[in-house]
């Protein structure tokens, strides 16, 4: 049933509780109470609602009562303001008739100003005209001459043209001459080189023929003796294949004998293992101890030392106590009149005082490192304990194991007794093998050799053939190219009298055309004299007409001015007079105010009188109205707490009885579901799990045997290999040569190497007299790149075996040539397959479970019998919520134990099935791992065998050789090192100079700034170094430096020289560095090597110091047009602002900026308010702020001032900004 059904039902058991209320306990009867409590709610409502209106009428009288207040307030101030009002007017109308006395004089003086200047304009007019009519004329003459002048230069460059083209084509017509000779003579030499080529073509040929001709025979001889040889090969390799086939059968018999002792050796090599890694463990454990015992020693020996420098500080204390109290009663006995000595004593005092302060200060110091020493000897002693137990426990393993290996080799020895006999037949089988292979062996190379010098032979034939076919063609073409070049030789001849014609009929044109070209120059100076001179009269006449143009101009400026003042005046004239008439206006204006106002406050001080007594009578009404409120609440309550009390009591006997239902309904469903569930997930493990079980065990049971004679085979064709004489010769052989070269290797590192180094030590000793300074100019770079050839190494593979086997197994053996580690990883790809394809193997419960077709009856009417007095609504709303839950719950139940139960039970199935006994898949495995085994260990044997001789070989060869190679390497090294500065540029850094500073300020380094870094070095070869094989690069720097390119190449250096190279780095302070900060650069030098290395390397460091870098943004504001002020009765001078911002460009500037400002001009005029500030640097983007003031003193219209701005940092000026300011 699903959740909407649930709630319908509840729906409809809620509908029956009401229906049925009347016959409900008075408990729980929540419906009467429910009627009486909404009464009492409605009538005390009523009493709040009539209180709540008295409460709005008080606050509306008040606020009426504030209202009136605030328009008396009002009113007295308006009386207050008319009153001062009519005082100011009457005042400022006296000073206004003084004002417009003054206006009208200044009107006058203007008027006269201006009849004086416009007289002056009319005259600069008249000046003006004339001079544009001369100006007319002269600009016509120039014109003129201009024209004549243009025409004469068209023709210069006509001329100029017809030369150009002349000369060209003598010179290339000389050129032409020049290259036909050369071409002639050229093509003569090609003629008689040709001829020569011709003839050694005609005799190579020749010689090709004989060659030929000589080879031919020899090839049928070497094809009959191969022949030959192939037949001895095949009878070799037949006798081979037998000795094979007999080694074979005796190393069967050699297993047998061997799987007798093999879970013997198979459980001694398993404690050869165990023996390793204890006796690993037991080193660790006694070098930890030793080492930690050490620590300790050590960690007592500073405790030790702490105590005494505790004992130290103390007795200094005791001392330094004593002299204190010393001090102190010196200091009582002093009498008033020894002031000198009190100081002197409380000097004194003060001074060891603060000594015993350090020493308490040192002491508490000590004393906290002396307990965190104590604190580390007691954890150390702890783990020193544990170590020591460590120790112990890993020698008595080791000894256990040792004695497990004696008893295990005892046993070996008395099992197996025809085992050497097998093993001594085996090993002859295997020489007989060995010599028929070697047999073999040298067949096939005879037969090889032979074939090799048949196809050498028919190599060079056929090389002899192609080049003979190519000495044809050559022979062909040499032919052509002679006859080509004799043609081409008469034709140059031809070309070159021809040529040398044309040249002289050139040269005679040049010489008439030079003589005309100095004609027309001179004509081209004439005129441009007279051009020149009608220029000047022009500028002349044009400068006059600027002046007096200028003049005009500042003359209308003046009566521009002085017609916008008469202007002005007259305004103030007409605006003064019109503020006398509103001044009386006003009075009488304000007059009529102040009555009104005063009749205004009578009245509203006798309506604030009458609002008060209504306020009175509204508050007594309000206390009776809130004191019945408040009793028909406390009836409200009363009945609301017992409707509610019932109707939660209902509430709770409802949910319980739902609760009673519900746990029961889970109770029932779990317990029956589970019953079901635990049947039936054991009877599908044991089906399903059974049979996993079973294959999975088979598989197993291979693997361990597949590993058990993996390892029997190993140790078998281990101990077959690492006898092998054979394999040992051979290794003696390498080793000896091995052994030469290591004893050659050893004289040329020691001997050789300190030889060399002493006679280059002894040459570097001196510097060259010589000293010059270079710049690095070089910026490319070198790569080389190398290759290594890796030999083809090939060997004979035959096929010796046949894995085979007829055995029936329940599973794929897989392909029998698979290694050992494919085979694994098959089968252990097969269980992993079984085991985790749950789904396949249905081994979890969510590829198994179905649900239960029938749910068994629950025991719903049993148990809601329980419900509240038998209530029957609580009864039935009981057993709905236990039907209801019932059902999920079992098949929940159902699943969720099924779930639970089946995965463990399936492996419990699986593994019961998996252990059973699978001897048979076992023994199939151990047949075929001992194959795997039994190869790789031989051949790893034959290694060891090889190994040994090889080491052996080498030891003898060292002893032999070492002695005399050493004496030889010496004499070597001595001859070799000083021949090294005779060769080739040895350079190294100057010592004495380092990596110097070649581009910027000695001093330091600005923010900001770019350096560049150069190197004192020193050439002691006799030499110079080529362009680029010395190297410098940066490998690190400080944070406050940028390097713009990391790695350069140093320019060539010439030979036993002391050099300053400069510019070898180029670099940059970072913008923000912190002045003061150190500037460091590491430039590691590479140079070519010699015959002890191939490269050598050289740091060096540069060092500087950075310094500040104050450059600034700034900008002025001025106003370029002021007024000095006004003058009236009196003058009142005006104050103008200078403003300013300075913007920051980097951080960390330390110090600060100074601002000034300077008068240039007009000084007499005005004072300097503010002449110069001190800022704060700002920062980055940062901005600051300020001004500076000037303040005039006298009258200064018409003037001009002139002003130097300057921004000045630790004295020094950073900008200057000069402005001048125009005075109204």
């Amino acid at each position: 049933m699903n959740t909407i059904g649930i709630s319908k039902k509840l729906v409809i058991l809620s509908l029956m509780a009401v229906a049925s209320h009347a016959t409900l306990p008075d408990e729980i009867d929540y419906q009467k109470y429910s009627k009486l409590y909404d009464t009492s709610k409605a009538q005390s409502h009523s009493a709040m609602f009539k209180v709540e209106e008295l409460k709005a009428e008080i606050m509306k009288i008040a606020e009426l009562l504030e209202v009136n207040t605030h328009d008396v307030e009002l009113t007295q101030k308006i009386v207050a303001d008319a009153t001062a009002m009519i005082d100011q007017l009457s005042g400022e109308s006296e000073i206004l008739e003084v004002n417009l006395n003054e206006l009208v004089r200044e009107q006058g003086q203007v008027e006269e100003l201006l009849v004086s200047v416009k007289k002056e304009l009319s005259e600069g007019q008249v000046i003006i005209s004339n001079n544009e009519a001369m100006l007319t004329s002269l600009k016509k003459s120039v014109e003129l001459e201009q024209s004549i002048l243009k025409e004469t230069i068209a023709q210069l460059d006509a001329n100029s043209r017809l030369a150009k083209e002349n000369e060209d084509q003598l010179i290339s017509l000389k050129a032409r001459v020049t290259l036909l000779s050369k071409q002639t003579d050229n093509k003569s030499v090609e003629v008689k080189s040709l001829t020569n080529e011709y003839s050694s073509v005609l005799s190579k040929v020749s010689k090709n023929k004989k060659q030929l001709d000589t080879l031919l025979p020899k090839v049928r001889p070497l094809e009959l003796e191969m022949e030959k040889l192939d037949n001895f090969v095949a009878r070799k390799r037949e006798i081979f294949r037998s000795a094979k086939l007999k080694a074979e059968e005796i190393n069967i018999d050699y297993n047998e004998q061997t799987s007798n002792i093999r879970p013997l050796l198979r459980k001694r090599d398993t404690i050869l293992a165990n023996l390793s890694v204890e006796k690993k463990e037991y080193s660790k454990t006694h070098v930890a101890l030793i080492k930690y015992q050490e620590i300790m020693d050590t960690v007592k020996e500073e405790a030790t030392a702490l105590e005494a420098e505790i004992e130290r500080i103390e007795a200094d204390q005791t001392i330094k106590k004593n002299k204190l109290e010393k001090i102190e009663i010196d200091l009582l006995q002093l009498g008033d009149d020894q002031t000198s000595q009190r100081k002197d004593l409380l000097a004194r005092k003060l001074l060891v005082e603060g000594e015993i302060k350090a020493l308490n200060d040192d002491f508490q110091a000590v004393k906290k490192k002396l307990s965190v020493v104590e604190y580390r000897i007691k954890e150390g002693d702890l783990k020193l304990m544990f170590l020591e137990k460590q120790y112990i426990s890993a020698e008595k393993k080791l000894r256990y194991q040792e004695s497990l290996l004696v008893s295990v080799d005892e046993r070996i020895i008395r099992t197996a007794p025809r085992f050497k006999q097998v093993e001594a037949a085996l090993e002859e089988a295997k020489l007989e093998l060995k010599r028929s292979q070697d047999d073999l062996g040298a067949s096939i190379n005879d037969y090889e050799e032979v074939k090799h010098k048949l196809t050498v032979l028919n190599g060079e034939i056929k090389v002899l053939s192609e080049e003979g076919a190519d000495l044809r063609k050559k022979e062909l073409l040499a032919k052509d190219k002679l006859r080509v070049a004799q043609v081409s030789l008469k034709e140059l001849k031809e070309e070159h009298v021809n040529t040398q014609n044309k040249l002289v009929e050139t040269e005679v044109n040049s010489g008439k055309i030079s003589r005309n070209q100095t004609t027309l120059e001179s004509n081209r100076d004439l005129h441009q004299k007279k051009i020149s001179s009608l220029n000047d009269k022009i500028f002349e006449t044009k400068k006059m007409s600027e002046d007096t143009a200028k003049r005009t101009e500042e003359l209308n400026i003046i009566v521009s001015e002085k017609t916008k003042r008469k202007s002005e005046l007259t305004d103030e004239i007409i605006t003064t007079r019109s503020r006398l008439r509103t001044n009386s206006s006003a009075i009488v204006e304000n007059q009529a105010e102040l009555k009104a106002g005063q009749d205004f406050l009578a009245k509203l001080e006798k309506e604030s009188t009458e609002l008060l007594i209504r306020k009175t009578k509204s508050e007594e009404t309000l206390i009776v109205s809130e004191a019945r409120a408040e009793e028909l609440e406390q009836k409200t309550q009363d009945a609301r707490i017992k409707f509610e009390t019932r109707q939660n009591l209902f509430n709770e006997y409802v949910s319980e009885s739902k609760v009673l239902g519900q746990v029961d309904a889970i109770t029932d469903g779990a317990s029956i579901g589970s019953e079901t569930a635990s049947a039936d997930a054991t009877a599908d493990a044991n089906k399903y799990g059974g049979l996993n079980g079973q294959s999975v065990g088979e598989l197993d049971s291979y693997l361990v045997g597949l590993e058990e004679g993996l390892e029997q085979g190993k140790t078998d064709g281990y101990e077959q290999g690492v006898n092998s004489k054979e394999d040992y010769d051979l290794g003696h052989n390498e080793g000896y040569a091995i052994g030469l070269q290591n004893a050659k290797n050893i004289a040329m590192e020691e001997d050789f190497h300190t030889a060399f180094t002493q006679a280059k030590e002894l040459k570097m000793s001196v510097l060259p007299d010589s000293h010059v300074v270079l710049v690095n100019k070089v910026q490319e770079k070198a790569f080389f790149m190398g290759a290594v050839e890796m030999p083809y190494l090939a060997g004979l593979d035959e096929n010796t075996s046949d894995d085979t086997h007829s055995d029936h197994v329940p599973f794929d053996l897989g392909n029998s040539k698979d290694t050992y580690e494919e085979e694994v990883t098959r089968i252990q790809a097969e269980i992993e397959s079984l085991t985790s394809n749950i789904e396949e193997i249905k081994g979890s419960a969510e590829y198994v479970y179905t649900a239960p077709a029938k749910i068994a009856e629950g025991k719903a009417e049993l148990r809601c019998q329980k419900v509240y007095k038998a209530v029957a609504e609580l009864r039935a709303i009981c057993e709905s919520s236990y039907h209801e839950l019932y059902g999920q719950e079992f098949l929940a139940s159902h699943r969720k134990v099924y779930f639970e139960e089946y995965d463990q039970l399936f492996v419990d199935a699986r593994e019961e099935a998996r252990t059973n006994d699978h001897a048979d898949t076992r023994k199939i495995g151990f047949d075929r791992g001992h194959r795997y085994g039994f190869g790789d260990a031989m051949v790893e044997g034959k290694n060891v065998a090889f190994e040994n001789g090889k080491k052996d070989g080498a030891l003898l060869a060292e002893e032999e050789n070492l002695g005399e190679l050493r004496e030889q390497m010496a004499m070597e090294g001595k001859e070799k090192g000083n021949a090294l500065f005779e060769e080739q540029a040895v350079v190294r850094v100057d010592k004495s100079r380092g990596a110097i500073l070649t581009s910027g300020d000695p001093r330091g380094l600005a923010q900001d700034s770019n350096f560049g870094v150069g190197l004192g070095l020193v050439n002691f070869g006799k030499m110079a170094s080529e362009k680029g094989a010395i190297s410098a690069k940066v490998i690190s720097t400080t944070d406050n430096v940028e390097v713009f390119d990391k790695k350069v190449n140093l320019i060539d250096l010439p030979a036993e020289t002391k050099m300053d190279l400069k510019d070898v780095i180029f670099a940059k302070i970072a913008n923000n560095a912190q002045p003061g900060s150190e500037v460091i650069m590491d430039i590691e030098l590479t140079y070519p090597g010699d015959s002890l290395k191939d490269k050598y390397t050289e740091v060096t460091t540069f060092k500087s110091v950075v310094l500040p870098n104050p450059d600034i943004r700034y900008a002025v504001s001025f106003d370029e047009t002021v007024e000095y002020g006004k003058c009236w009765l009196g003058c009142k001078y005006k104050t103008h602002d200078v403003k300013f911002q300075l913007k920051g460009v980097r951080d960390n500037i330390p110090g600060e900026f100074n601002v000034r400002l300077e008068v240039l001009e007009g000084g007499k005029y005005i004072d300097l308010k503010e002449s110069a500030l001190t800022l704060g640097v700002p920062g980055q983007g940062k901005i600051e702020s300020g001004k500076l003031s000037y303040k005039f003193k006298e009258k200064a219209s018409g003037k001009e001032l002139k002003f130097k701005f300057e921004v000045l940092y630790k004295g020094s000026v950073l900008h200057t900004k000069v402005f001048n300011v125009k005075v109204k």
